[in-house]
């Protein structure tokens, strides 16, 4: 956790700081799945009052990042492949129907753009550095729906797949992971090029698919998910 001076912040960005600090802490699992949390310890860390860090707490329950239980305390919750499962199911309709109308509009800009975007996403992997990775594949898609026209979509899609994420970035040190992802992602951008709709729905729901298939991180963090 990042510690803070009080001069730092202005008090008004407190709340918002604390909360977006401690839900990257669960979405990256440096706050393990089932961990205990404590008001107090982070507080410390942090240099902020209990208050906001109480205040996170509630607003991430409210997602299903954390479990407060009376007289017991406040946890992180473990990953619910059945929440992953339905997510993936919603995100798909959403983004196939995007790739739907991009289709008939897209330009030589664009994609151009989107093969730039891919182009970044083979550095960082060459780099191993899988979480500049992971703000390119967020950066990709949300170009997606705002090239259709629909960036309201890529809003929605932020809003329901937190437990995807957490999958994903589970996932993302796994030896070849990276390397497949990108190939979809090139597939997808020729999809478009080409103008074939059917090929385009295909490879993007195989691309989700793959992205949340959590068999090889569930092998590995057992202890990190409701089956």
């Amino acid at each position: 956790m990042r510690k803070r001076t009080q001069r730092s912040m202005d008090a008004s960005n407190v709340k918002h700081s604390v909360y977006t600090e401690i839900r990257e802490a669960i979405i990256h699992a440096r706050l393990e799945p089932g961990q205990r949390l404590s008001e107090a310890d982070l507080a410390v860390k942090m240099n902020v009052s209990r208050t906001p860090v109480r205040e996170a707490f509630i607003s991430l329950s409210k997602e299903g990042l954390v479990e407060i239980l009376p007289q017991r305390g406040t946890f992180v919750t473990k990953i619910d492949l059945e929440d992953v499962r339905q997510s993936t199911f919603i995100r798909e309709s959403l983004e196939i129907s995007v790739l739907g109308e991009l289709i008939k509009m897209i330009t030589p800009e664009q994609i151009a753009r989107l093969k730039e975007n891919v182009a970044e996403q083979e550095k960082s992997h060459q780099r191993n550095d899988y979480i500049r990775f992971y703000e390119l594949d967020e950066e990709f898609h949300r170009s997606l729906a705002e090239m259709s026209g629909h960036g309201k979509v890529w809003d929605i899609i932020k809003e329901i797949k937190v437990q995807m994420d957490r999958v994903r970035l589970l996932s993302l040190p796994i030896p070849s992971r990276i390397a497949e992802l990108i190939r979809q992602h090139f597939a997808i951008i020729q999809a478009l090029e080409e103008r074939n709709a059917d090929k385009a729905r295909e490879t993007m729901v195989l691309h989700l698919q793959y992205v949340t298939k959590p068999s090889e991180v569930q092998e590995k963090y057992k202890d990190y998910f409701i089956t």
